[in-house]
């Protein structure tokens, strides 16, 4: 499962903590800013972190019942809240900055700019914010508190140490930085040259709750989780040891490492990555590729329109509810509603528990109706009159079979469904013996049902009491049978209360079936007599046959496997 960071793995409510200005950290708690830094010296280099950080943005704030709602990227709304909270709300910005060009934030430049014109003093500026790697490269000044200077080696050397510092603590980090223009710009490349630094903000985008145990369901069950995020190498690390993901030599890998690797050399490293940092839409195109040509089944999530051809090429493409465009949602074989993780493996494990379901309902009716037929076979072949009346094979059919079946369907999954590997893609249904045994088991139950006939009759007693032990014998092992069909594949079988309809279901068979023996009325519709306690001994003694069989042999399979 390739799955995005932000918004799967973590909960997509981004805050800034703490902003780096002027050589000083400040950090943001409870709402309000406290000092961590020279707060008194330096509250205005703050203030115009804050203000072009509000100006480059593409997110807007809506009050709605006295809680701020974010339209627009997450991101963009984290900076927009820190700079309300010091009373500069985007709206009274653009009063005084007009917007006069943009050029959005793109992931192969990892940087947005605005440009814009002070109406106050009719100085025209270009905003910029980005990846800390990417606008540091392309600063020539640092803002000091008597104005820009020379971004030295000095002062470099200190805002990497901070990107290293809270990228290690898993912040998402974003540069800021602006310059006055003479002239108009007019492409990104310009206005986002020789720039003035601003400073850094840290932003803090918790894991979900829910995450950690899903991602150790996940490993459990033998899917290979990998993180991809646009993120810095080293906040994608902190988060995957937050969230518990693991990763060996080779487990993390870059954009920039996956843009020198060719197709072949991609393809023999792609099962060791874990963590992929700072990628592009077509990076995950291409981990899709080599994931598959590697035999793997891949499911891939996304939002962006970019990512729909990856979605679109994935054997299970997942776009998201929330956060996912229309495009990707329409190449998706499905919609994560929630845009969590965790509900990924719910649906794992949901679609692991329907399948094995699916199997035990086949393998009851198949052997059951198999069972019918050996009976009517062998009676025949044996020269014996009918051991079923054709009411009577009705009845087992549409009455006694359906509801078990029907209840087996209901079977909630066991506590080792989660730690089975995933089955081969191209297994069949009736694969890991599943054949051989409806035909083996059919077979017991035929040779039992007419067992019993014959055994009835040995005694000059009428036919309708032997073909009335035969219907209560085959009911009664088709019944007792379901419960052997409720074996998970780790080879437990839970207890009966977990599964209140399959109870249920076998009650009301063994009512109807008392019914049809007792009910006068319905002894001369179906041609059959009262048992008695010693009858009754008899049928329930020949229909624990199969169950002890089949036990016995699992148990003799069992001590061959060790």
């Amino acid at each position: 499962i390739c799955s995005d960071k932000t918004g799967t793995l973590t909960r997509n409510r981004m805050t800034v903590e703490r902003v780096y200005a002027g050589g000083a950290v400040f950090e943001l708690t409870s709402g309000d800013y406290n000092l961590e830094g020279p707060w008194g010296k330096a509250p205005a280099l703050l203030s115009w972190l804050l203000t072009v950080g509000a100006v480059c943005n593409g997110a807007a704030l809506q009050q709605d019942n006295n809680r701020v709602k974010i339209i627009g990227d997450p991101t963009d709304g984290a900076l927009l809240m820190a700079a309300a909270k010091g009373g500069l709300t985007k709206d009274r910005l653009l009063e005084r900055f007009e917007v006069i060009r943009e050029y959005p934030f793109e992931s192969r430049t990892k940087m947005m700019s605005v440009v814009v014109r002070d109406l106050w003093t009719g100085s025209v500026y270009a905003f910029v914010k980005g990846a800390p790697e990417v606008i540091l490269s392309r600063c020539s000044f640092i803002q000091g508190q008597w104005g820009p200077a020379p971004f030295g080696t000095r002062q470099r050397a200190g805002a990497d140490n901070i990107c290293r510092q809270w990228a290690g603590e898993a912040y998402r980090l974003l540069a800021v930085a602006w310059k006055e223009c003479k002239l108009i710009p007019l492409s990104q490349q310009e206005a986002a040259s020789e720039l003035i630094f601003s400073g850094i903000t840290a932003l803090n985008d918790p894991p979900r709750p829910q995450v950690p145990e899903a991602i150790r369901r996940c490993l459990r069950a033998g899917i290979k989780p990998i993180m991809i995020t646009g993120d810095h190498r080293e906040t994608a690390i902190a988060i995957a040891h937050r969230i518990g993901l693991p990763f060996g030599p080779g487990g993390v890998v870059t954009g920039q490492e996956l843009e020198v690797m060719d197709d072949q050399e991609l393809e023999d490293k792609v099962p060791s990555f874990s963590v992929c940092a700072r990628v592009y839409p077509e990076h995950k195109m291409r981990i899709v590729r080599a994931l598959k040509k590697r035999g793997y089944v891949v499911a891939m999530t996304g939002d962006g329109v970019n990512d729909a051809p990856a979605v679109k090429e994935a054997d299970i493409g997942i776009a998201m509810g929330i956060a996912g465009t229309e495009v990707t949602k329409e190449a998706a074989s499905f919609v994560l509603a929630d845009d969590n993780f965790a509900t990924i493996i719910a649906a794992v494990e949901e679609g692991r528990v329907i399948y094995n379901n699916i199997r035990k309902f086949i393998r009851f009716l198949l052997t059951c109706n198999t069972g019918e037929v050996f009976t009517m076979f062998f009676a025949i072949l044996l020269g014996f009159p009918l051991p079923l009346r054709a009411i009577q094979i009705l009845w087992v059919n549409l009455v006694t079979d359906g509801l078990p079946a029907l209840a087996l369907s209901l079977e909630p999954g066991g506590a080792g469904i989660m730690e089975q590997p995933p089955r081969p893609r191209d297994e069949s249904i009736m694969a890991r013996g599943m054949g051989a045994d409806i035909f083996s088991t059919g077979l017991f139950i035929g040779v039992l049902t007419v067992a019993i006939f014959a055994f009835s009759l040995a005694g000059g007693r009428a036919l309708a009491y032997g073909q009335t032990m035969a219907l209560a014998t085959l009911i009664s092992i088709q019944l007792l049978f379901a419960l052997d069909c409720r074996q998970n594949e780790d080879g437990k079988t839970p207890g009966i209360w977990v599964n209140p309809w399959l109870a249920g279901a076998l009650v009301i068979s063994f009512g109807l079936l008392f019914l049809v023996l007792y009910l006068p009325v319905l002894r001369g519709v179906f041609g059959t007599v009262a048992l008695s306690p010693r009858d009754w001994g008899i049928v329930l003694a020949v229909s624990l046959l199969p169950l002890l069989a089949r036990t016995a042999m699992r148990k003799l399979r069992r001590l061959k496997d060790l």
